[in-house]
């Protein structure tokens, strides 16, 4: 949503779904209340002490049918597929051809990410004053244009108040890494900003924003009383809180916003609730039938299929790309989501538009209700198997948490058996299985180690997976094989200092004190100042001389 309609003011009830719903989800009164009750309970957190269960459940529950949302007013009615057709067919396909290119090139997976990043406070900040409109115009205030353009550059501020702090010089980041076969997440690549003029910039951008939120505020309370503005005022504290206050204390120095309330998952939860609430009212305006479950229900297949689909058809190996999906291919598939959703989303969100308007500025109880629109029975089969195949999709992303507590929990058999049906569904987890194996040494489990390690070792090789499975065959008493498992190790990484010295130590118990001596020697030029080097090195030459000594007549 972006800009009101004009014309003659459309009257009706002030509230969408109710007081209480519409002050706690669409005005954001939710997120304002949880801010001190999490702010007290995890002081001093950080965003990546969120847990991987709270996340995933808000991603599968809240984000993903926020994305869900969109696709249905887009796709589902051949009205609007023909109406919105140069977004949803030339702008998908657009997208879809960047997410290739960036599998395979990640710079160009580093831009993706840039943008997504860049672009995300622009879509936060235009769904709140499209919010505020329409909260203004459903109550019936007359909004001067001085007070508009006001409110208008507030929220405009905001977003370059959030740009200018993601862009800072010295900010964490970097360029794109070289592609290898341990390729990560791309990375963001900021435009470094100095710090003086970032700074110079920030306090000029917060004193306007400041002086527009003031004036505008000013203005409508001439015309509105507390009640019509109390929508207003609560989306206009959220974004500050979600953008504007952060960047400024963060840019003066003034003090570190570290508490969980702040977290980018916690805000995308607030903004994707929001949505929800105003495309169900408005899919209940166009479909008279439309029930909030079968709604909610849709929107999570549908969202969720968004996110689980492109990690299916782009499996590592299966179209040539090596990225996993916990190396860089959710990343980019959720920073294209993203950009899809906000290409759509400002094509179809305009209170100027007539049929927007109709649903979201009048709602009166005396008006007919729209008759039902359902599928014809030319669409009715293949709408029911896109939404089994939305339903497989919600399956996987269950089936992640599931894999994911049975690691937590120890329950070894079922994190074995979750972890083998997501690498059919495309879903490769390196890194977990190294974790899950290492977990598995821990506990003496060699022979299931050394099978989570080989596998690892055979499909995307790394350090740790040739360095857990030379320890693993090292329970096994199988030296040899340790041995050659550690060799394997540093043709990846030839400096790995401790995978040097695990190397010799394997020889030197096979008797390949050259060999030993040789790994020692390197490992002491990678390591100059570690006297673990020298002493092993001491050892190892007092075992050839002891050995020297009994082969001698």
């Amino acid at each position: 949503m972006a800009t009101e309609a004009p014309g003659a003011r459309l009257r009706g009830p002030s509230w969408l779904e109710g007081p209480f719903p519409d002050l706690l989800i669409g005005a954001g009164g939710a997120y304002l209340l949880s801010v001190p009750i999490l702010w007290l309970a995890m002081s001093g957190a950080v965003a990546s002490d969120w847990t991987f269960t709270p996340v995933w459940i808000i991603a599968i529950l809240i984000n993903g049918p926020h994305y869900g949302a969109t696709l249905l007013r887009v796709y589902e009615q051949r009205e609007e597929r023909h109406r919105y057709a140069l977004f949803a067919v030339w702008g998908t396909l657009l997208c879809a051809a960047v997410f290739v290119v960036g599998l395979y090139d990640p710079y160009v997976g580093a831009v993706i990410v840039t943008v997504y990043f860049s672009w995300a406070p622009w879509h936060f900040a235009g769904q709140n004053y499209g919010i505020s409109l329409m909260f203004l115009r459903r109550s019936d205030v007359e909004v001067a244009p001085l007070a508009k353009r006001l409110l208008y550059a507030s929220f405009v501020l905001s977003f370059l108040l959030a740009f200018l702090a993601l862009h800072i010089e010295g900010s964490t980041g970097g360029n794109a890494p070289p592609r290898s076969a341990l390729y990560t997440d791309p990375v963001l690549l900021r435009l470094g900003i100095p710090d003086a003029i970032a700074g110079a910039l920030i306090l000029a951008c917060g004193a306007a924003y400041l002086f527009c939120v003031v004036g505008a505020v000013a203005i409508l309370s001439r015309r509105a009383g507390f009640r019509k503005l109390l929508p207003v005022l609560s989306l206009v504290l959220c974004q500050a809180l979600w953008f504007s206050v952060p960047a400024l204390l963060d840019a003066t120095q003034a003090w570190s916003i570290r508490s969980l309330a702040f977290a980018a998952i916690w805000i995308s939860a607030a903004h994707s609730m929001q949505y929800l609430w105003v495309t169900f009212h408005y899919a209940k305006r166009n479909a008279a039938r439309t029930r909030l479950g079968e709604y909610l229900l849709k929107t999570t297949l549908a969202g969720n299929a968004a996110i689980v689909l492109p990690g299916i058809l782009f499996a590592p190996m299966l179209l040539g790309t090596t990225l996993t999906w916990e190396a860089g291919l959710s990343t980019l598939v959720f920073a294209v989501v993203n950009l899809h959703h906000f290409l759509l989303d400002g094509a179809i969100w305009k209170l100027r538009d007539g049929k927007v308007a109709r649903a979201l500025l009048r709602d009166s109880e005396s008006e007919s209700r729209p008759p039902a629109i359902g599928p014809t029975s030319r669409w009715r089969r293949p709408s029911t198997a896109l939404w089994a195949i939305g339903a497989a999709c919600l399956a996987i992303e269950v089936g992640e948490l599931v894999r994911h507590q049975s690691q937590q929990w120890g329950a070894n058999q079922t994190a074995k058996t979750m972890f083998t049906a997501l690498g059919w569904a495309g879903r490769e987890h390196p890194i977990q299985r190294v974790r899950f194996a290492r977990a598995l040494l821990k506990q003496g489990d060699y022979a299931g180690a050394r099978t989570e390690f080989e596998r690892v070792a055979r499909d995307h090789p790394s350090v740790g997976a040739w360095g857990g499975l030379g320890r693993a065959l090292e329970g096994e008493r199988d030296l040899q094989g340790a041995a050659e498992a550690y060799e394997a190790g540093l043709a990846l990484a030839p400096n790995d200092a401790a995978l040097l010295r695990s190397a010799a130590i394997t020889r030197s118990k096979l008797g390949e004190y050259g060999r030993a001596m040789e790994l020692l020697a390197h490992a002491a030029e990678v390591e100059p100042n570690n006297p673990l080097n020298r002493q092993m090195l001491e050892r190892t030459m007092h075992k050839i001389e002891r050995s020297v000594e009994q082969a001698s007549p």
